[in-house]
This record gives structure tokens, sequence and C-alpha cells, in this order.
């Protein structure tokens, strides 16, 4: 801040001099010409004639000051140079490359160091007229912020043999004003032709299809071609970009048929594919309801399997515990007959017999045989008739007894 104060105030005052010499100047000027031009006087007792010699010893004071003064104007304008910022200026020294000047005001030894002017041509579109036409660029300030390329519309041939129309925008950073300056003697030409170079290259391996569509492979090889600048030449592509690629009107009717008729196809084909897509949905839908259907009556036969297991299961567990329980009251009430006194295991036996006894007696047959080994129970060795059978009696228990 204290510096770029430093430099205001030192342009100040010398915009301030520079004023001050050119009054002067103006000033002797004005009077040199006023005596030059009353240089004939004439008096009553005297008549004589100015001459430029006697005009120069009277007045060789002002004459001098005035060559100083112009000197000095000179030396000013000259020695000091303000730099403004994103601007560099290289300086040279008699006549070879000493430095460069940054922003800010800096001083240049009158006569030994001078500043190194530049031309640089490159071609614009008039905006009116549409033609090319070649913008000459003179100057010791070298930029250093992005410069902007407009570049005109470039004719090109693609790969089928189709002459397009390329219209381009680029912009570019000096990074090394010394290469910029010294190592290339135009250098917005040059950018200028090796754009045109690359986009003809890059363009020439393609088809007109594939350059519309693919602008950014375009970019990209424009891109690799101006890497090896940065290093020679000390410039630096920032952005790159296609604004448009038209085909000649019978070409672009053409294209436009074609890209109709692709389109139609397209969406025919799109069609297509959606009804057999459709249908193959259809089949899958209907597939998965048999499946789900099969599933379903499978589950319904597992579960129905299951449930009768678990019903067969249940009724066998009732029909054990039915029988379990009987032969547990049986074996009670035997127990119990058992601890009555006078009664034993034959007299069980001989119970069972007479009710076996008891209700073969009710069937149809009229005889009835009796192992020998069970007539003891009854007291005989014969055989016996069902009547004789009925008339026979047992010893029964009380049911004190039982008790």
């Amino acid at each position: 801040m204290i510096n770029s104060t430093h430099h205001h105030k030192l342009s100040i005052a010398k915009n301030k001099i520079q004023a001050a010499l050119f009054d002067a100047i103006t000033t002797t000027i004005t009077i040199i010409t006023y005596l030059t031009q009353s240089s004939h006087h004439t008096d009553s007792s005297l008549t004589y004639e100015m001459t430029p010699f006697l005009l120069v010893q009277l007045y060789y004071p002002y004459i001098i000051y005035s060559l100083l003064a112009l000197i000095l104007l000179y030396l000013l304008n000259h020695s000091f140079l303000q730099v403004r910022t994103n601007e560099i200026v290289c300086v040279e020294r008699l006549g070879q490359f000493s430095r460069t000047l940054k922003a800010g005001l800096h001083f240049i030894v009158p006569f030994v160091e001078q500043v190194k002017w530049v031309r640089w041509v490159h071609t614009v579109e008039n905006p009116f007229s549409h033609k090319t036409e070649l913008k000459v660029e003179e100057m010791y300030r070298i930029p250093t912020q992005e410069i902007l390329f407009d570049f005109p519309t470039l004719n090109v041939t693609t790969k089928d043999r189709i002459a397009a129309d390329v219209n381009g925008i680029m912009f570019f950073r000096i990074q090394n004003p010394v290469k910029a300056v010294y190592e290339i003697c135009d250098l917005y030409q040059s950018i200028e032709q090796l754009i045109y170079t690359s986009l003809r290259d890059a363009i020439s391996k393609i088809t007109l299809d594939e350059a519309i569509e693919g602008k950014s492979k375009i970019k990209d090889s424009i891109a690799e071609d101006f890497k090896s600048l940065e290093e020679s030449w000390g410039v630096k592509l920032t952005k790159f970009d296609i604004q448009s690629i038209e085909a000649p009107s019978s070409i672009a009717k053409s294209i436009e048929k074609l890209v109709a008729a692709q389109r139609e196809a397209q969406a025919e084909l799109e069609k297509t594919r959606s009804l057999q897509q459709a249908k193959l949905l259809k089949i899958q839908t209907e597939q998965e309801i048999e499946l789900l259907a099969c599933d379903t009556a499978n589950k319904k036969k597992l579960n129905d399997a299951q449930t009768e297991t678990e019903i067969a299961k249940q009724k066998a567990e009732s029909e054990s515990l039915a029988i379990r329980m009987k032969a547990e009251s049986e074996a009670l009430y035997l127990s119990k007959i058992l601890s009555v006194k006078g009664i034993d295991q034959s007299y069980l036996i001989q119970k069972e017999y007479t009710q076996a006894v008891r209700h073969l007696s009710q069937s149809s047959n009229k005889v009835i045989v009796i192992p020998m080994e069970s007539a003891k129970y009854f007291g005989m060795t014969s055989t016996w008739n069902a009547s004789t059978l009925e008339s026979a009696t047992l010893p029964k228990a009380t049911m004190d007894d039982v008790e």
C-alpha cells in the first residue's frame, strides 16, 4: 500500500514537471516569434534592422533555457516508466535484453536502455461485413492476464469428405513474457496458425457426425498440441471451445433427413422392444402366478398333512392316555379287591371266566366248549350247556369286602 502511494506521488510530480516545462517552452517560442516579427524597427532618429545573429546575441539565454527545457522534458519522458497491473515490460540495454519491469514506477537510463516493442498480428472477423481482417497490435506492454481469441470461421474437411465450417474461441495466458517476445517473431499469428492446423488435423481424422457429437475429443487434441508451447513460447492454453460446426446447406438438409429417418427407426425399434418387453413381462407374471399358486397348493397340502398328523398324534395321545387311565383305574380296582380278605387271584380268574361264559351264552350257539383247565373254577369236568352255565353260581365278594 505504501509502495503504491509512493508511485502515485511520483507520477503526479512527473506530470507537474512536464506541464511546467511545456509552459516554459511555449512561452519562449511565443517571445521569439514576436521578436522575429518585430525585427524591423523605425524610429524618427534611427532606423536599424534586427539580424538573426543580433537576435541570438540579445536573446541567447532564452534560447539556451528552451533547449535545456526540451532536453529535460525528453529525458523525463523517457527515463521514468509507469507499469500497470497485469503488464510486463521488457527492457533492453544497448540492444540486448536486460530485465523485465513489473507493476510500479521504474527508471530507465536514457540513451542506454530502451523498452522492447513488438508487432503482433492476428485475424479478426468484422461484425458488420462478416469479412476477415488483419488486426495489427504494436506494443511494449506485454499483457499477463487471459487473452481472448475469437477466431473467424474456418473451413475444414472431415474424414467422410464433407466440408464444414468451424467456429472456435480460445483463452490463453502469457506466463513467460521474455520467451513470448524473443522466442517467436509474431506470437499471435503463430498461435492462430497452430490452432488452424490442429483443428484441420483433428477433424480430418473423424466423420462429421463424430465431430458434432465428439467436440470434447477435438478440444483434448488441441490442448495436447498446446502443451509444448508453455515450454517453448511461454504461453499456456487455459480454455478452448468449439462454438459451432456447420455443414453446407445441402449436406445439412441431407443430415436432417437422415437424422429424422434414424429417429423414426429408433422410435419404431423402441416401440417393438417395448411390446416384446410387455409380452415377456406378461409371460413372466403368468409364470410367477402359476408358481405362486402351485406353491400355495403345496403349502396347503403340507399344512393339511401336518394338521392331520397333529390330529392323529393328539388322538393317539388321547387314546393312550385313556387306556393308561383305564389300566390305572383297573389296577387300582384290582389292588383294592386283592386287598380284601378271602379274595385271591383264583377268584378274579373265576370271575373273568364267568363273565366270558355269560357273554358266550348270549350267542346263538347251543353248545359251548370250556377248556378242561377251567372246569375247576366251576366244580365240574363235563361239558355244560348254556342253560346249566347260566344257573351256575360263583362266589361273590360283598361290597363291604371290596371297600
